[in-house]
């Protein structure tokens, strides 16, 4: 038994020792979870119940939302690190469209302000105020295959200026697109119980370069799962509970001798100067472990399934509980997780939904339990107009 729960602790990552080795990628909005409905549910976008957000998640949720309605408009406001940086803000405008029972045309533009910032130079000179912005333009595409399944396809451009300067040189605008395909699966199986599926995989493009030189950042791709169990407590009245799983599909950082006061060497693990496609598969064993250099053979050897440990810390749990009432008013509290050496989500979400004829506003909320990240403590809103 004493086996069998070291073990557990080793595969979930909970290890205080666990070496701080987080993943690096560019434009974390694209991963911010837009979808106000989604965030007041840890952010679980893949298999919960559809709403005139999808666009900004799961697609392939579209037609299954307000099968008489064609058209959603709908709009998301989300303050950005508002305790550091006072007008930092993301924005989304999305539309929905049904064209036939089966296809269906998504568009969406996401905004990005960093707010104001000044630069200066290593010397600390200044080198002038900036006002660094990002833009996602995105279009898509959803095929009802059957009455209980669809799948969607979108397609991103991506530009940003996210800085004038890194570290006293003058940096360019990047481009580049990106990709998301998305699965989705409901069925009610009695008037009491429904389930749903939904797969989501984001961010699949180029990668991102703000200087002339060949260093290159990855967009932040990633693989999310997710089910839905749907209870019916009454006929006016739905219980919903949830779960999901995500996995960044990005180059986890190697171990250089270097690291340790030794020529640079790789010790554990692998290059990241790979294709964004190479990076998809390569990010599901590159994971170094714990590098450990013994003095006496002088020589680096790597705790025994420290690997593995440290690929299951890179995913991200998250559950949630939604209550419906008649599809009318909703309220959801969900709790989110990301190992400490992964950058570290400890969160409580919470937030409501209300309709009113064609109107529909999404308010959530995101409580950190420790560390704050960008979307600690903000207060994200939504409003869908639906015809």
């Amino acid at each position: 038994m004493r086996k069998a729960i070291l073990f557990l602790i080793g595969v979930l990552g909970v290890a205080k020792t666990a070496p701080y080795n987080p993943l690096r990628y560019v434009l974390p909005y694209l991963q911010a979870g837009l979808d106000a409905n989604a965030s007041a549910q840890a952010e679980i976008f893949t298999a919960s119940m559809p709403s005139g957000l999808d666009a900004a998640g799961n697609l392939a949720k579209v037609p299954f939302y307000e099968e008489a309605k064609k058209h959603h408009f709908a709009l998301s406001y989300l303050p950005w690190q508002r305790e550091i940086i006072a007008d930092a803000y993301l924005l989304n405008v999305s539309t929905t469209h049904k064209l036939h029972k089966s296809w269906a045309l998504t568009t969406g533009l996401d905004f990005f302000s960093s707010g104001k910032i000044m630069y200066s130079d290593l010397q600390g000179n200044s080198l002038g105020m900036g006002f660094p912005k990002d833009i996602a333009l995105q279009v898509g595409g959803v095929f009802k295959a059957t009455p209980n399944f669809a799948l969607g396809l979108k397609i991103k451009y991506l530009y940003s200026s996210i800085a004038h300067f890194d570290q006293g040189v003058q940096t360019r605008q990047a481009q580049g697109f990106a990709t998301d395909l998305a699965v989705y699966y409901q069925k009610e199986f009695t008037v009491l119980y429904g389930f749903s599926l939904g797969v989501v995989v984001q961010n699949i493009g180029t990668t991102m370069r703000y200087t002339g030189s060949l260093q290159k950042h990855f967009l932040p791709a990633s693989l999310n799962i997710g089910t839905g169990h749907i209870f019916a407590l009454h006929a006016d009245h739905k219980l919903v509970l949830l779960g999901e799983a995500s996995k960044m599909l990005v180059p986890t950082p190697a171990r250089y001798a270097w690291e340790i006061k030794a020529p640079q060497t790789l010790v554990s693990g692998y290059d990241a100067n790979i294709s964004p496609l190479q990076a998809i598969f390569q990010s599901f064993y590159d994971a170094p472990g714990t590098v450990f250099f013994d003095s006496q053979t002088q020589t680096y050897r790597v705790e025994k399934g420290s690997r593995f440990s440290e690929e299951m810390r890179e995913i991200t749990w998250k559950t949630a509980v939604q209550y419906r009432y008649k599809d009318m008013f909703s309220f959801s509290v969900g709790y989110i997780y990301q190992d400490p050496s992964k950058a570290f989500k400890n969160h409580i979400t919470y937030g409501l939904g209300a309709s009113y004829k064609m109107f529909t506003l999404h308010f959530a909320h995101a409580l950190a339990l420790s560390r704050n990240t960008p979307i600690s403590n903000a207060l994200k809103m939504a409003l869908v107009v639906g015809i």
